[in-house]
């Protein structure tokens, strides 16, 4: 059976009783062989997808289950005229709903450390003519300087795990795929001409502390996102050397929305 084809059918059977495991047996048997990238509609864009990886695998065969409430949060509150700053964009989704969201008036930030990801970031934003994202391939950082990235080796591709500051569980698998040019936060909106920011989502695997520390001590007031979206574990604070949501807490400028649907991340508001 083709990938596309598994596909179709895993998105149907998926809500049926029993159907997502259904679906996991078949993708399994499916991905014992190396399968090619698929170009496959996903929330009504078209996406580059290697079936392989992690985040793309649940893109092509069960788009429903993949951060339903953070997507849904993202494309509500943005609105024409609007600028979304994507910091660890991967391969594209959330600039893509973003760029639909902010319109011909508005503005995408599109920023990702990974070469290679970064090269499918710029295919999928081809794929659906994309002309008000600017993406960079950088690194973001506390400061401007040139840094490991380090890649997932152990079991299961997972380029979204690409870090700059890989855990140190006994097991990890990780290793240095290059070094890559970083900037701060401030630097990567003066680089883009941004004048205010009106969504800002952080997905940097334990990063965002660093980043948010050195943006709110250095930023202009009319910088502040009016949201911001970030992902934090509690076991990984101390290795991320703080908690960027106490940081967010503790500014005073921001509260933090409610939202049971929400299963890793987490949402706040300008006050």
């Amino acid at each position: 059976m083709k990938t596309e084809h598994l596909a179709s059918l895993t998105r149907r059977i998926a809500g049926m009783k029993g159907g997502y495991r259904t679906s996991r047996v078949l993708i399994d048997r499916h991905l014992r062989k190396r399968r090619p990238l698929v170009e496959s509609d996903v929330m009504g864009f078209r996406m580059l997808l290697d079936p392989q990886e992690f985040v793309d695998q649940t893109l092509l065969f069960h788009p429903q289950t993949y951060e339903a409430a953070e997507l849904e949060y993202v494309r509500s509150h943005l609105h024409p005229g609007d600028t979304l700053v994507d910091i660890g964009a991967h391969i594209g989704l959330y600039s893509l709903l973003g760029s639909v969201a902010v319109g011909e008036s508005g503005h995408v930030v599109a920023v990702d450390a990974a070469p290679d990801t970064f090269a499918r970031l710029r295919q999928n934003l081809l794929l659906n003519s994309v002309a008000n994202v600017q993406a960079y391939n950088y690194g973001v950082s506390d400061k401007r300087c040139a840094l490991p990235l380090y890649r997932w080796i152990g079991a299961g591709a997972n380029a979204g795990a690409d870090t700059l500051i890989p855990r140190n569980h006994r097991g990890d698998k990780w290793a240095i795929s290059g070094e890559v040019p970083c900037l701060t936060l401030l630097e990567v909106l003066t680089l883009a001409g941004i004048k205010n920011v009106t969504g800002l989502k952080l997905d940097i695997e334990r990063a965002e502390y660093k980043v948010l520390n050195r943006f709110f001590a250095e930023a202009p007031e009319s910088l502040l996102p009016s949201f911001i979206l970030l992902e934090e574990y509690e076991s990984t604070i101390q290795l991320a050397g703080g908690s960027a949501v106490r940081l967010l807490e503790s500014s005073g400028a921001y509260r933090r929305l409610a939202n049971d649907a929400l299963k890793r991340d987490h949402i706040f508001e300008l006050r």
